[in-house]
Order: structure tokens, then C-alpha cells, then sequence
């Protein structure tokens, strides 16, 4: 009994650890169900938390390799709680851009809570936003739907990610809440 409490609280710390030294999105693979119930084998997260830069109203780029030999599929997205601020009132607007390689799938998806709600999910359809307002906040699709790619042996490609800054008085260090998943099926 004492050994498998040494060991959860091993891993707790793990967790935490391994929380505390995340800088940007970080690549999971899914558990059984979550591949069944999206349709994808991998998601792309960002959580608030992920969010570190302390300039105001100064956008993040982060990186993430895939290594190859694999080919990938964008499935879709998921805004699981959109990203706000408790420092700021009816004012956070921020959005976020996913390329990968010079393909870029979302752009300038509005992720923020206060200016206007932001799209939740779109699936099987790389989302750009044409235009970005309450009225005619409209997704369109600028690439192929389904996008599919091929990183081949030995290669890589980089997805990037880049997040706006929220406003003139606020960083992204200051976003305190928010989620968002980008799902892939990535065939090793």
C-alpha cells in the first residue's frame, strides 16, 4: 500500500512539474475513447497556462515539431472554454492562427470571451475567418477540406501557432482562463 502511495504522489508531482515547465501548445496522443469519439489520433492543446507572454497587447508564436515518417489529417477544432481575463471587462479579444509548414488552416479564429463569443468547433473543414465581428463573424474554408499532408523519413514539419494579444492594457500572461483543442489524425 505505501508503495502505490509513493507512486501517485511520484506522478502528482510529475504532473505538476511537467505543467509548470509547459511553454506554448503541447501535441498528446488520445486515450481509445477520445480517438473514437473525434475521429483523430492526436490533439494540439493550449490552456491558458500555456499563454507567457507579459508585453501588453503582444501576440505568442509557438512551435511544435512532427517528426517524420507519418502522414496527418486535419480533422477540426474545439474552443472548450474560451480564453478570458479576470484583470479585464467586456474588452479581451484575441485570436489565434494554426499553419503548418506555408498551409495555414485557422486564421484569426476569435478565442477571446468579452468581445463577442467565439466559435466553438468546426470539423472536417479548415476554418479561416474572412471577416472578424458580431455581426459577420463567418468561417470559410481557404484550403482543401479534408487538409492531409506527408512529413517524410528523416523530416519534419513544423506547426505554428500564434495567439494575439488581448488588448492595449492587458498580456497574454494575464489570460488566466481558457482551452482550446486543434485534433490531427497522424499516421506513424
Amino acid at each position: 500500500m505505501q508503495k502505490l502511495q509513493k507512486m501517485m504522489i511520484m506522478a502528482a508531482l510529475f504532473g505538476i512539474t511537467g505543467m509548470a515547465l509547459a511553454d506554448g501548445p503541447v501535441m498528446r496522443a488520445l486515450s481509445m475513447q477520445e480517438m473514437a469519439r473525434y475521429g483523430a489520433t492526436d490533439t494540439l492543446l493550449l490552456r491558458a497556462s500555456d499563454l507567457t507572454e507579459d508585453d501588453d497587447n503582444t501576440a505568442q508564436t509557438n512551435t511544435v515539431t512532427l517528426t517524420g515518417p507519418c502522414s496527418y489529417e486535419y480533422v477540426g477544432f474545439l474552443v472548450d472554454q474560451a480564453f478570458d481575463s479576470s484583470l479585464t471587462t467586456n474588452t479581451l479579444s484575441s485570436t489565434f492562427t494554426m499553419s503548418i509548414g506555408s498551409d495555414t488552416l485557422i486564421n484569426a479564429l476569435q478565442i477571446a470571451n468579452d468581445t463577442w463569443r467565439p466559435y466553438k468547433s468546426s470539423w472536417h473543414s479548415a476554418p479561416t475567418v474572412a471577416t472578424s465581428g458580431p455581426a459577420t463573424n463567418a468561417l470559410v474554408s481557404t484550403v482543401s477540406a479534408p487538409y492531409k499532408g506527408v512529413v517524410t523519413n528523416g523530416a519534419t514539419a513544423t506547426i505554428t501557432t500564434i495567439v494575439t494579444g488581448p488588448e492595449a492594457s492587458t498580456s497574454l500572461e494575464d489570460v488566466d482562463s481558457g482551452q482550446l483543442r486543434v485534433f490531427l489524425r497522424i499516421m506513424r
